[in-house]
């Protein structure tokens, strides 16, 4: 199959916006615009087809490498020379031919778009956003493997590749809300240095938080893809345990998050009376902008 087919797109889009709603629904605090939603999920959506053209390029120079480890049968199956031939082929080609391609796209698009957003100011936020282009990808894929591919195996990609976008979006999500809010406290505690109000820098940069936003969700996307092309019946089932075990995790996570939801300068000042306990936090609540309750002014 491969024509166009408005049922089977608005099917195909049904589990990416499901979950769209159901992260929503657990923005409890503030809700985010729908129009900036809007946008992400649609702006992640057309992610995906850069993000193909990109893969494909990236993946035909892996492909070149191992050129001569590699021949193909009548019926278009790969033969490899070595197990560890083989392996070593879908390991590049899962992590760094999509995974590194598919999470880099995401987290410029989710960087571009909302750090310096004016709503982004609840650390429940940064999940919510990285959710909504995550799974606007997920969608177009979805939607696409579904007229290429037909009914055979879209149920199954379903219920794996969209919860595994979901997963990433949650993971990338967190640490770019985290980055965000220790790059507004470290922002802040090296201008009280130079006014001479603090001795010394005692945050850490922001730097390990913003490696992690990208890692994590490398390293699932990588796993995710890598262990979907391994011929064999264990290591499938262990696979899809693996991946609905993290899609639980998800949910969880989210509940978490969303529970403990505070403002993200709230959160800064929390980091910077806890390495600076000498100061008034007067100082925090100037540079801040936040009340004596810690919450942001109006």
């Amino acid at each position: 199959m491969n024509y166009f087919s408005w049922d089977i797109s608005l099917i195909a889009l049904l589990p990416a916006v499901a979950l769209c709603a159901f992260i929503y629904y657990k923005d409890k605090i503030e809700k985010e615009p729908i129009g900036l939603l809007l946008a992400l999920f649609l702006m992640g959506a057309e992610l995906f087809f850069p993000t193909l053209w990109a893969e494909r390029l990236i993946l035909g120079g892996i492909d070149g490498i191992f050129a001569a480890s590699i021949s193909h049968t009548v019926d278009g199956s790969v033969v490899y020379s070595s197990a560890f031939t083989m392996v070593m082929h879908k390991l590049l080609s899962a992590f760094f031919g999509a995974a590194l391609v598919e999470v880099v796209f995401k987290w410029l698009l989710l960087f571009l778009a909302t750090t310096k957003n004016k709503n982004f100011n609840y650390l429940f936020d940064g999940v919510v956003y990285s959710v909504f282009v995550s799974l606007g990808f997920a969608a177009a894929e979805n939607v696409r493997f579904a007229l290429v591919n037909g009914w055979d195996t879209f149920v199954l990609h379903s219920l794996s590749s969209v919860p595994c976008h979901l997963i990433v979006g949650v993971a990338m999500g967190y640490f770019y809300t985290i980055w965000n809010a220790y790059r507004k406290a470290n922002l802040i505690e090296e201008k009280c240095i130079a006014l001479g109000e603090v001795k010394e820098n005692t945050i850490r940069r922001p730097i390990g938080r913003l490696f992690m936003s990208l890692a994590v969700p490398f390293v699932i996307s990588g796993f995710y893809l890598f262990a979907g092309t391994l011929d064999s019946p264990l290591i499938s089932t262990l696979f899809y345990f693996a991946i609905f075990a993290m899609y639980g995790f998800s949910f969880i996570t989210v509940d978490r998050i969303s529970a403990k939801d505070k403002k993200q300068n709230k959160f800064s000042k929390m980091l910077l009376c806890q390495k600076h306990p000498e100061i008034d936090p007067s100082v925090w609540d100037k540079e801040l902008g936040t009340s004596d309750e810690g919450e942001v002014t109006k």
